[in-house]
């Protein structure tokens, strides 16, 4: 447990932990958005933009999560308020 009798989640990184994050987990369009893909999920406008894994589609409407905090309620939000990130980045990492 952490201090102050919170407990401790740990990261959750790209590529671990069921994430599959990666070229594989980047869809290209939003149309292209499916399960277990991530994106970009914008939770208010002071707190910005957080990744999120996408849980379930049903037609444009999208169930999600957020990628560092799994044990948190999915939450439902429309294909068209997420953002998506590069699939196919010009450099090599």
């Amino acid at each position: 447990a952490a201090p102050n009798g919170f407990t401790k989640i740990p990261l959750n990184e790209a590529g671990k932990e069921g994430n599959s994050v990666g070229s594989e987990g980047l869809p290209k369009t939003w149309m292209d958005i499916g399960k277990d893909h991530l994106v970009l999920v914008q939770e208010t406008l002071r707190d910005g933009w957080w990744e999120c894994i996408v849980v379930e589609r049903k037609d444009d409407m999208l169930t999600v999560r957020w990628r560092d905090y799994p044990r948190w309620k999915p939450f439902t939000v429309h294909a068209d308020a997420v953002a998506l990130l590069n699939p196919s980045p010009s450099f090599k990492a």
